[in-house]
């Protein structure tokens, strides 16, 4: 499941850096109405607590260049994914303080070395929007 969807996100948007425009682009052709968009860790909505709506965050916050991309799923209850694991931990913190998550498993999809953090949170929005939280929180 993830797999398919990451090559597909990474067929639209490459290997390199991703931005929030090309993101947002990509994100709400993907999932249309499910789309909640992507955000800055502190401009991060409430959770959404009715239907599933899937979105990305940032690690840093809105005054800031940006750091690490995170996805989101909101199924009832917020749950995040992060590409880089347990190797993200120090950059998550702050937006884990804020969001208070469940988090998905903490294991690595995305190396250091790469700049894959964008297309492999769209991977993981669709597999949570497609198959809900549990699976979601598996990635």
């Amino acid at each position: 499941m993830y797999a398919a969807a990451y090559r597909r996100a990474e067929r639209l948007l490459g290997s390199e850096r991703t931005f929030s425009s090309q993101l947002e682009r990509v994100g709400g052709r993907m999932f249309g109405r499910h789309w909640g968009g992507i955000h800055a860790r502190d401009t991060l909505p409430t959770v959404a607590r009715t239907g599933r709506r899937g979105m990305i965050v940032n690690t840093d916050d809105s005054t800031g260049n940006g750091v690490h991309w995170i996805a989101v799923l909101d199924d009832g209850e917020r749950a995040m994914s992060d590409p880089l694991g347990r190797v993200g931990r120090n950059q998550r913190r702050e937006l884990d303080a804020i969001a208070q998550p469940l988090w998905s498993d903490d294991d690595a999809e995305q190396r250091m070395a790469e700049n894959t953090c964008g297309p492999r949170s769209l991977a993981a929005v669709a597999v949570g929007l497609a198959f809900g939280i549990d699976e979601f929180l598996r990635i």
